[in-house]
């Protein structure tokens, strides 16, 4: 079906989009009856894995949650727990019913993303918070689930970070860490929730975060160093001692925790994923092999639960028993799927350095040959998965597909904090054009009309391959940094000074020759600018608006628009569905 200029005919199809397909948060409880999963970052649904039923939307609004890791089912797997706008819910499996736990509006919930894990017993929540008017750090807090409350249970010097609880529920592990001297330092405590006066406290260890704490069955405690680095502490009550060991994995395996007195652990290679069960002398046991995309859940009497999709299937939920052989489809998401029928290919180039990468082409709806106009979107970091829809940019980029363009996500050097020096943007730009090398003539991309479309690093792309190429006929900014000396002052990105090899100050005359408002000029091809009148992160008022008035004021063709109350993402109705119109006029001019 093709777009009509029509509002409503847009407001339909828009959403549809966005629908069914942006799932992430997947959670299985102790038995692997149900399974809980969000859908675009938001809604909250609940799948009973023994049956054939609906899955039934529990909640809205999980948009607005300040912290995502405070959710979690209950040890017995009759509760799940998810916090929303600062305050906690508690979903009863048995009564269906939610209750609400308000917390006080001094609560911070959130300190730093390597925090990432709380613990959980049969009627209680451990998890790391802070009373801005008490606390002087993040502090142990206990969320009662049967006298719906939470209480403080101690404060110690840093913050509280990750948390385990035993199998007994009689003991916490937990760390706690300080930044100083450019380097992080932790600590690993272990209290008696049966008698609060006993705790134990690991010396501090320098550079150090630990993550993946779980206990053995025997006591023992996982760590895993954020360099990759393993470790598993002991408490000798004798002594009151914990004493933490390096633990000796080949090269290429992350510790994830203990199954039991076994070990779980993580390989990745150019094929995929491998999660693997080691008995105590690291030999493997049973294993779980696929792709990239494969995430495990939930390891249950032998079973491996997983999901996996492509970037053309949406996720669906497994089952895996090495003994038997056969991965059990358990939950299906693929109906509803706006790209099942879409031809889809993954590219390998190589980058100006010699090293393979990969750019994911999306057809168009119904190709029946000929080449076609191109969506580049060149963020990176992008894998064969399936496009989130709940970002907003996918929602306006996605349906371009039904429009006869084609959407290409391109990798290139830069992504995944590569740090490369000073070739910001140098680097990106050099690789696109190795790949239309590469590939031009060898498959129907119609290279002359390939468009670059961003938002935020995406964006400050946009902005630097139309001032410095002329190999693209038009390009679409959305709120991205185009004045790379005013933001890189502001250190609010990771390219802006980090990929620049030095400061503004420092570099003058590199920073000169790259900033995009420093290199208009008359032979400017056509683009469209939008910006947020409150994003913090990259404002307009040193981007996009000097660089519209700029751009403007040479007579060059550039369409500005500006939403005076929308923040770095895009989120209002309204305002989506003017750029959906604006979009598809500027491209309207290179469609076949």
């Amino acid at each position: 079906m093709m777009y009509k200029k029509l509002s409503l005919l847009i407001l339909l199809i828009i959403p549809c989009w966005s629908k069914a397909q942006s799932l992430s948060g997947f959670q299985l409880n102790a038995d692997a009856s149900h399974l809980i999963y969000l859908e675009n970052n938001d809604h909250l649904f609940l799948k009973s894995v023994e049956s054939n039923s609906e899955p039934v939307l529990l909640d809205s609004g999980l948009a607005q949650s300040e912290n995502t890791i405070l959710r979690s089912w209950n040890r017995s797997g009759e509760v799940f727990i998810y916090e929303k706008g600062g305050d906690f819910y508690l979903y009863s499996v048995a009564s269906g019913t939610t209750d609400q736990i308000d917390l006080p509006e001094n609560f911070g919930l959130f300190r730093y993303y390597r925090i990432n894990q709380v613990a959980v017993a049969d009627d209680a929540l451990y998890f790391s918070a802070q009373n801005r008017d008490t606390d002087k750090n993040f502090s142990l807090y206990r969320l009662d689930l049967k006298a719906r409350g939470a209480m403080k249970l101690l404060e110690v010097d840093g913050d509280v970070a990750n948390m385990t609880l035993s199998s007994d529920g009689q003991w916490l592990a937990f760390t706690s860490y300080q930044f100083y001297n450019e380097q992080y330092h932790n600590q690993l405590h272990l209290l008696n929730l049966e008698d609060d006066s006993e705790m134990v406290s690991s010396p501090t260890m320098d550079n150090t975060f630990y993550s993946n704490l779980s206990f053995s069955n025997d006591g023992r405690i996982s760590l895993r160093n954020m360099d990759g680095s393993a470790y598993v502490a002991t408490y000798h009550s004798d002594s009151k001692e914990l004493n933490i060991e390096g633990l000796s994995l080949r090269n290429g395996l992350y510790l994830l925790g203990f199954e039991g007195d076994h070990y779980k652990v993580l390989s990745l290679d150019a094929s995929g994923k491998t999660y693997s069960i080691l008995d105590e002398s690291l030999n493997t046991l049973s294993e779980l092999r696929g792709s990239g995309n494969l995430q495990l859940l939930s390891y249950i009497n032998g079973d491996f639960f997983f999901t996996e999709e492509s970037g053309v299937s949406p996720k669906s939920l497994l089952r895996y028993n090495p003994n038997q052989g056969d991965k059990d489809l358990i939950v299906s998401f693929v109906a509803e799927n706006p790209l099942a029928d879409n031809q889809y290919e993954i590219l390998t180039y190589q980058d100006m350095k010699g090293k393979d990468r990969q750019a994911f082409l999306y057809y168009p709806d119904d190709f029946e040959g000929g080449e076609f106009p191109t969506i580049l979107m060149n963020y990176g970091g992008y894998g064969d998965r399936y496009p989130d829809m709940g970002y907003f940019l996918n929602q306006l980029v996605f349906p371009l597909l039904e429009e006869g363009f084609g959407i290409m996500l391109l990798n290139t050097r830069g992504v995944n904090s590569e740090r490369l020096g000073e070739g910001y943007g140098a680097y990106q730009l050099e690789d696109t054009k190795a790949l239309i090398d590469q590939f031009d003539g060898k498959i129907p991309v119609d290279f002359n009309r390939l468009i670059p479309v961003g938002h935020s690093h995406g964006a400050t792309m946009v902005y630097y391959y139309m001032t410095h190429s002329d190999l693209f006929p038009g390009g679409i900014a959305i709120n991205g940094a185009a004045d790379w000396v005013e933001q890189a002052k502001l250190q609010r990105m990771t390219g802006l000074p980090g990929e620049m090899g030095g400061t503004p100050e420092e570099k003058p005359e590199l920073y000169r020759s790259a900033s995009p408002l420093e290199q208009i000029s008359s032979e400017l091809n056509p683009m469209l600018i939008f910006s947020g009148g409150k994003d913090t992160q990259i404002p307009y008022d040193i981007n996009a608006l000097p660089f519209a008035k700029k751009a403007k004021s040479m007579g060059l063709n550039l369409d500005y628009i500006h939403f005076e109350h929308q923040g770095h993402l895009i989120d209002d109705k309204d305002n989506l569905l003017r750029m959906s119109n604006e979009i598809r006029e500027f491209l309207a001019q290179w469609k076949d």
